[in-house]
C-alpha cells in the first residue's frame, strides 16, 4: 500500500503530537488524583477527535476548530494553572471546584459529540463544489467597493484625528453605541466580500481588470482592517479565513491544524503585544517566561466557567436573562434600560467584589453561558444547539464554502466568549459577506429591469413623436 507525503508528513505529526502531550503529563502530574482523572477525560476526548479529523479527507474545519479549542483552552491551559494553582481571575484553588468544572465540561463535551454522531450523515463535501458566490452580479462587487471608499474615507479621517495607526486602541467612533456597533462589526467586514467574490470569480474579469481590482480591494481591506491595530478575534477570523479560501484546493483538516498549532505558539507573543499601547514599543520589549503566559487572562477561559459556577451557587441562575441580552444585543441601553451586562462582566464584577480581581473585561465560554441561564440543564441545551448549529453550518459546503470556512474559524471566539461579544461580532460578520451582497444582487437586477422598460418607453415615444 502506497502512502503520500502529506499522509506521512501527517502520521509523524500526530507521533510528535502524542509524545509531546505523554510528557507534558508526566512533568506536570497533579497531587490530587481527582483533578488529574477529570483533566485526563477532556484531554483523552480533545486530542482523540484532533487525531481523528487530521485523517480525513472530507473538510472538517468546525469540529477540528471546536476540539482544538478544547485541547487548548479547557486542557492545555486550565490545567497548567491548576499544577501551580494560579488562576489568571484571581480565584483560589479548591480541588473539589476544579473537578466539578470539569465535571460540567465533560457533559458538555460528550454531549456535544453525541449530537454531532446522530445528525451526521455519511457524505462528502470537497472544495470543488461550486461556491454560490458566483451567482452574485459583479455590479454587487463594484457597489460594495464604493461604500468600503466612503468607510476608508472615516478610518483615515479618524487615523489623522486620533493618530491610532500604530496602537492597539484600534478605531473608535464618538456616536451612539448602536452606530458604533454598526460600523465596526458590519462595515469593517465588507472589504472581506470583496477578495472573496475575487477569488471565486476570476472568469468573471478580464486579467488586467481582475488584477486591479484585487490591488484596489487589498490595500482597502489593509487600511481599514489593519492587522497592527485590530483585536486578535478580528485578525484571526479575517486574515486566516482569506487565506483558507484563496488556497482552498491545497488545505485540508491536517494543514489547518498545523496553522492552529503555529497560531498556538505564537499566541502568548501575540497577547504580549497586543497587551502593550505602541505596537513598536511591544516589539522591542518582548521579554517573558513562555509558560507562565499560559496563566494569563488570554486563557482564562476555564477559570470563568469555575467562577461562573460559583456565583450561581451564590445567586442563581438567571433564568434567560442572559442569553435575551446576548440575543437582543443591537437594541440600545436607552431603549432597554435594564439590559442585562455582558455575563463576562457580570462575572468580572463578582470577582472584583469577592475576590482579587482588578478587571472585568472578561471571557465567558459557551459551557458557562448555558451553565448561568439554566444550570446543567443549560449545559446540555448549549451543547445541543451547538451541535445542531455544527449540523446547518456543514450545509453551507455545499452551496458556499466560504461562509463555512468564515463561521469554523470565527468558532474559537465563539466558544471563548463572551456570547453577547462573539454573537454580535458573528452576526455582522455573516451580514457583510453573505447577506447583504444577496439582498443587493436580489435588487439590481430588478433595477436594471425598470430602467430598460423606462429605455423602452422612451425609445416607442420617440419613435411615435418621429412618425407624427
Amino acid at each position: 500500500m502506497r502512502i503520500s507525503v502529506r499522509s506521512l508528513f501527517a502520521i509523524i505529526f500526530v507521533c510528535v503530537f502524542l509524545v509531546f502531550n505523554i510528557v507534558f503529563l508526566l512533568n506536570y502530574i497533579s497531587d490530587d488524583i481527582l483533578v488529574f482523572v477529570s483533566f485526563f477525560i477532556i484531554f483523552l476526548l480533545s486530542v482523540y477527535n484532533i487525531v481523528k479529523y487530521v485523517f480525513l479527507k472530507d473538510i472538517k474545519f468546525f469540529e477540528l476548530t471546536f476540539w482544538f479549542f478544547t485541547y487548548l483552552f479547557l486542557f492545555f491551559a486550565p490545567y497548567l494553572q491548576t499544577y501551580y494553582k494560579v488562576f489568571p481571575n484571581t480565584l483560589p484553588y479548591n480541588p473539589d471546584n476544579v473537578v466539578i468544572t470539569n465535571i460540567v465540561v465533560i457533559i458538555f463535551l460528550i454531549i456535544y459529540q453525541l449530537t454531532r454522531k446522530f445528525s451526521t450523515k455519511k457524505c462528502r463535501h470537497e472544495y470543488n463544489i461550486k461556491d454560490k458566490f458566483v451567482d452574485i452580479e459583479k455590479a454587487v462587487f463594484y457597489f460594495i467597493f464604493i461604500i468600503n471608499v466612503i468607510t476608508l474615507i472615516f478610518v483615515i479621517k479618524n487615523i489623522y484625528i486620533n493618530k491610532s495607526f500604530l496602537t492597539n486602541r484600534g478605531l473608535t467612533f464618538n456616536y451612539d453605541s448602536s452606530i458604533s456597533l454598526l460600523m465596526t462589526k458590519f462595515l469593517f467586514n465588507l472589504p472581506v466580500f470583496n477578495l472573496i467574490y475575487l477569488s471565486v470569480n476570476k472568469s468573471k474579469f478580464k486579467r488586467i481588470e481582475w488584477n486591479i481590482s484585487f490591488l484596489l480591494s487589498i490595500i482597502t481591506f489593509l487600511l481599514i482592517q489593519n492587522p497592527l491595530t485590530v483585536g486578535r478575534n478580528q485578525f484571526g477570523v479575517t486574515y486566516l479565513s482569506i487565506f483558507l479560501i484563496f488556497y482552498n484546493k491545497r488545505i485540508k483538516n491536517f494543514e489547518l491544524l498545523l496553522i492552529y498549532l503555529i497560531a498556538f505558539i505564537m499566541f502568548p507573543i501575540i497577547g504580549q503585544i497586543v497587551h502593550n499601547r505602541n505596537v513598536i514599543v511591544a516589539l522591542n520589549n518582548l521579554n517573558f517566561n513562555y509558560l507562565d503566559s499560559f496563566k494569563s487572562l488570554d486563557f482564562d477561559a476555564w477559570a470563568n466557567i469555575m467562577a461562573t459556577i460559583l456565583y450561581v451557587k451564590q445567586y442563581g441562575i438567571t433564568y434567560f436573562n442572559q442569553l435575551l441580552g446576548s440575543i437582543l444585543f443591537f437594541i440600545p441601553r436607552k431603549f432597554w434600560i435594564d439590559k442585562p451586562i455582558s455575563t463576562g462582566h457580570l462575572i468580572g464584577n463578582y470577582l472584583i467584589e469577592h475576590y482579587d480581581m482588578w478587571f472585568n473585561n472578561l471571557s465567558n465560554p459557551l459551557i458557562s453561558e448555558g451553565y448561568i441561564n439554566f444550570g446543567i440543564i443549560g449545559v446540555i441545551l448549549f451543547a445541543l444547539l451547538l451541535g445542531i448549529f455544527n449540523k446547518i453550518i456543514d450545509n453551507f459546503k455545499k452551496e458556499n464554502i466560504s461562509v463555512y470556512v468564515f463561521v469554523s474559524v470565527y468558532l474559537i471566539f465563539l466558544l471563548r466568549g463572551d456570547l453577547m461579544s462573539s454573537f454580535a461580532y458573528l452576526i455582522g460578520l455573516i451580514c457583510a459577506i453573505y447577506i447583504f451582497p444577496y439582498i443587493i444582487n436580489h435588487i439590481i437586477p430588478k433595477f436594471n429591469h425598470k430602467h430598460n422598460n423606462y429605455k423602452e418607453e422612451s425609445r416607442s415615444m420617440k419613435n411615435a413623436y418621429t412618425t407624427n
